[in-house]
């Protein structure tokens, strides 16, 4: 009788700047036949490529030696034209536990017909919340859909904001990509990509991405074809203090990166602060759902970033370039300045809070 052999483990290493990646992992857009048999010369093997409409782009993931960080120079000497990256690894931005203050739930608006796209973990389906709007979930990763207590705080969250709280969501949809479907070392570059292409296929015109991780051309390259088609990206800004450096994707152009605040409008103590910071909402003592319907107690970037996502989404009913401008300056109008008038490092434009 036939064995199945088991996969083999995934191993983590560290790049220069200190980021996780896979170990020997390259990532690469539009190798042309040419190029790919460059790249097979150089010892390279293709472990996946695949054609991403939804960011116009053709992925593939390559497998080589262990420091695979080395060869990313003659990589890009044998085919110029294809851009190449490490398979980074990126985490979820958050932190649940304990509260400063007492925790409560974000003020929301009225209901709307809105569309969302979620890259995050699995999302699970049972969650009352959820019940008011309609879910699609597809796992990336190289697994089916595995529900998390990040992904379902960040779905409850933004489901009940559609909602206005009632309910019934009024048509609203929720699509999740989950980019963690095997496990936190599948929360990769390339996972990444694959669910905002699909989400972008999918027809989404505000995708909310509330984890972190570093600077990735292959990564920059998609979320800069994405938002030329009029999709809007919202992401959290980070929570590794005030000293760290920017955090991806939040920090790429054009991105709407989201800080955290407290009830009483004080910044996150851990938020990142940059000049990319775009917004501020509520983020820090939240109670949303967790595990088994649960409430817990959430605090971090990732949980004010699906404020801002449904007010943008408010006025977007499909991706448009030239609509997703004038979203973005609506929402900007309605932020309450907060610290050093006009946009600053802590809180962008300053605060987004959903209005009835």
């Amino acid at each position: 009788m036939s064995r199945v052999a088991a996969p083999a483990p995934v191993r983590i290493d560290t790049d220069a700047d200190g980021y996780q990646y896979r170990r020997g992992e390259i990532i690469a857009l539009n190798l042309d036949p040419a190029g790919l048999e460059r790249v097979r010369e150089l010892g390279y093997k293709v472990v996946s490529s695949q054609r991403l409409e939804g960011a116009d782009v053709t992925l593939h993931v390559l497998r080589g030696p262990p420091e695979a960080a080395k060869g990313l120079a003659q990589l890009r000497q044998a085919s110029p034209s294809s851009t190449f990256a490490l398979n980074h690894v990126f985490d979820p931005a958050a932190d649940v536990g304990g509260a400063s203050l007492a925790p409560v739930r974000p003020a929301v608006g009225r209901p709307c017909a809105c569309r969302v796209g979620i890259v995050d973990t699995g999302v699970d389906p049972t969650l009352r919340d959820l019940r008011r709007t309609h879910l699609v979930q597809r796992g990336f990763g190289g697994g089916e859909v595995r529900p998390e207590a990040h992904g379902d705080a960040v779905a409850s969250l933004i489901a009940d904001q559609m909602s206005g709280g009632g309910a019934s969501g009024s048509g609203s949809e929720l699509y999740v990509a989950d980019m963690f479907s095997t496990g936190p070392q599948s929360g990769t570059a390339a996972s990444l990509i694959g669910g905002l292409s699909w989400l972008t296929q999918s027809g989404v015109p505000v995708i909310n991405i509330s984890l972190t991780g570093p600077p990735n051309p292959v990564v920059a390259k998609v979320v800069q074809n994405i938002i030329e088609k009029g999709v809007v990206l919202v992401a959290a800004a980070g929570n590794d203090g005030v000293a760290a450096p920017p955090a991806f994707p939040a920090a790429y152009p054009d991105v709407v990166a989201v800080t955290a605040v407290d009830r009483l409008r004080r910044p996150y103590h851990y938020a990142n602060r940059g000049p990319y910071v775009m917004f501020a909402a509520l983020g820090v003592d939240v109670l949303a759902a967790g595990p088994g319907d649960s409430p817990q107690t959430v605090s971090g970037t990732s949980f004010a970033s699906p404020i801002v996502a449904v007010e943008l989404a408010r006025r977007l009913s499909r991706s448009d370039a030239t609509a997703a401008r004038k979203a973005l300056q609506a929402v900007a109008a309605e932020a309450v300045d907060l610290g050093v008038p006009g946009r600053d490092p802590v809180f962008g434009y300053g605060l987004i809070e959903s209005r009835p």
